[in-house]
């Protein structure tokens, strides 16, 4: 079975859930293009859809703050200040007949990447990778010597009574799920959950069994042709290769509060040098390669606010994306 079926399958169950959340604009989405003779926008809007945002000299451009401050003011700028990637927000006009919007509130792209650097290095304190060395199967606990980016290793314990959801990795990277305890001395896993003791222990919620681990970090460079990209790791600020089909690309969808786990697939188009990304798959250090099963990153969305200078605001928070 192709990959890119089997991921499929597997991330069904993320991108059919969750609710639409109303954020308070009339179209939003990723800036695509700007025609300043027919004085119109073009939008990519979550779901891919291209849309065409008719604006005139009374609309007003309001590029918002990146703060959690909503006190804070949003500076007015021109059309011709906004940037291909920058996140567009456009409010519905005092007539409601009229297409035109009153205005368009902007989150540029790389204010954006700033933040996502910063969800990222908190994200990948919560999981680990490494070779059992203690297990007590029936007791669901067992001690994983934890193999850190870099070269240096820590023993970590994992306490997977919660229980935890346990993925066996089969060839071709696929994978078949269950909850029962089957973990053993000499196993290769990767393990995501809360952490405690400084990182020295972890109450799992998922334990992924064989080769396989996530790493996170920003995109260096994209080679849509080739399919791969190159991403610079958060932890390690090493460059590793990773080649991975289009269909395993996918967004946290922004109508959707992001511990829902709603996705979106994308484009190679829709990244950008300098985009932060969590991967999934396999990983080879000795060639500094990885054969991606999933890229999965998180633009941030717009929510509506109330008692403040904004109607709607901006936030992406902590990068709350599980492994599908």
């Amino acid at each position: 079975m192709k990959l890119e079926i089997v991921l499929a399958a597997s991330l069904l169950p993320c991108m059919l859930s969750g609710q639409p959340a109303d954020h308070g604009c009339k179209m939003s989405g990723q800036l695509f293009s700007i025609d300043p003779v027919l004085n119109e926008i073009g939008l990519k809007s979550p779901s891919g859809e291209l849309m065409e945002l008719p604006f005139d000299e009374g609309t007003a451009f309001i590029r918002l703050p990146i703060t959690s401050d909503t006190s804070f003011a949003g500076e007015r700028i021109g059309p011709e200040s906004m940037d291909a990637g920058d996140e567009i927000c456009a409010l519905p006009g005092v007539n409601p007949g009229s297409k035109k919007v009153s205005e368009v509130l902007v989150v540029n792209r790389r204010q954006i990447e700033g933040q996502q650097k910063r969800a990222i290095a908190s994200w990948l304190n919560s999981g680990a990778f490494g070779t059992v060395v203690i297990a007590e199967p029936e007791a669901r606990i067992f001690v994983l010597h934890s193999e850190l980016r870099g070269g240096s290793t820590r023993d970590i314990l994992v306490d997977a009574t919660n229980p935890a959801e346990i993925r066996r990795l089969l060839r071709p990277l696929k994978y078949v799920t269950s909850r029962r305890p089957q973990i053993h001395v000499g196993n290769r896993v990767y393990v995501r959950g809360e952490t405690f003791d400084g990182g020295n222990s972890i109450r799992a919620n998922q334990i992924w069994i064989g080769d396989f681990q996530a790493v996170a970090g920003t995109i260096d460079s994209l080679q849509p042709i080739n399919e791969t990209l190159a991403l610079q790791e958060a932890d390690a600020g090493q460059t590793i290769s990773v080649r991975i089909k289009p269909p395993s690309l996918f967004m946290l969808d922004p109508d959707n509060r992001p511990s829902e786990h709603h996705l979106l697939p994308m484009e190679f188009s829709d990244l950008e040098k300098g985009d932060g990304v969590v991967v999934v798959g396999k990983l080879d250090a000795s060639s500094g390669s990885m054969e991606g099963v999933a890229l999965i990153t998180d633009f941030g969305r717009f929510v509506k606010t109330s008692g403040s200078t904004n109607p709607v605001s901006w936030t992406l928070g902590n990068f709350e994306a599980d492994i599908p």
